[in-house]
């Protein structure tokens, strides 16, 4: 089976959790990250954080035009974290 991935950001954690509950389908799966590092001192410690939270969503199913687009993002580079194939 074929699956579509998607980065998400929000403002708020709340407001990414819910958008995880919308999208509890069968065919769907919801990974929450939260915060990410944007920057790390010399022992790989976080300095500072990305602004918003942060999540994955793998889905059987292409989103339709316009669903979701104030959540998803172009895939990064390089991804904080991904789904194992």
């Amino acid at each position: 089976m074929t699956y579509c991935d998607y980065f998400l950001r929000a403002n708020t954690a709340e407001e990414l959790l819910v958008v995880g509950e919308q999208y509890a389908e069968p065919e769907a799966s919801f990974d929450y990250i939260g915060q990410i590092p944007a920057t790390y001192d010399a022992d790989g410690v976080p300095l500072t954080l990305q602004p918003g939270y942060f999540a994955n969503l793998r889905m059987a199913r292409p989103l339709n035009p316009g669903e979701l687009s104030e959540y998803t993002l172009a895939p990064p580079e390089t991804p904080y974290r991904v789904w194992a194939e």
